[in-house]
């Protein structure tokens, strides 16, 4: 008689997709510093200051131009973000279709 064989299992591989640009914990963190660093230097800079740009001339508190930077540094970062991902996901999508 034979003895009977142990069944084997097939190793089923998971793989997992890891999350670009670290933890969510570690971009709060960088958020939270960042937030706070621009709530000091608001603080520190409520004098007048003269801002052209093309023909346009503006006479603000510095905190207000600091405070239009940071928008738009953000507003520009969403954009580009945004645009990076759709560049990715339609090169994974081509990926798919050609292979």
């Amino acid at each position: 008689m034979s003895s009977p064989q142990p069944s084997v299992q097939p190793q089923v591989r998971v793989e997992r997709r890891r999350e670009r640009g670290g933890s969510w914990t570690a971009r709060l963190t960088v958020v939270v510093v960042l937030l706070v660093l621009a709530i000091i230097a608001i603080a520190q800079n409520t004098a007048e200051a003269t801002f052209t740009y093309l023909f346009w001339t503006f006479t603000w508190p510095t905190w207000l131009i600091l405070l239009a930077a940071l928008g738009v540094g953000f507003v520009l970062g969403l954009v580009v973000s945004a645009l990076l991902r759709r560049r990715s996901r339609r090169a994974a999508a081509r990926r798919l279709a050609v292979g």
